[in-house]
């Protein structure tokens, strides 16, 4: 199965192993930060909403951990694309 939420899992000294997930689109921002690593914001918004489907999430998550393709999990990483303006 192809992930359309889920990355990693992510090895880190400090967490352990993480597995991402990531519940905003590409460069949906409040800001449009001239210094963001991810260049210009192009879905500028200050609209809380579902920006993807639940269910589809938890279905990710249901088959990967169902399958434990990739082992341990030690945490759960909720990144943004790009960073933190909108939570």
């Amino acid at each position: 199965m192809k992930y359309k939420y889920l990355f990693g899992p992510v090895p880190s000294r400090r967490l352990g192993i993480s597995l991402g997930v990531d519940l905003v689109p590409l460069k949906t921002c409040t800001l449009n930060c001239i210094y963001c690593e991810c260049g210009r914001t192009t879905n500028l918004t200050l609209e809380r909403k579902e920006y993807v489907p639940f269910t589809a999430v938890k279905g990710e998550l249901t088959f990967y951990f169902a399958n434990l393709l990739h082992g341990k999990t030690d945490r759960f990483h909720i990144p943004r694309n790009p960073e933190y303006g909108i939570w």
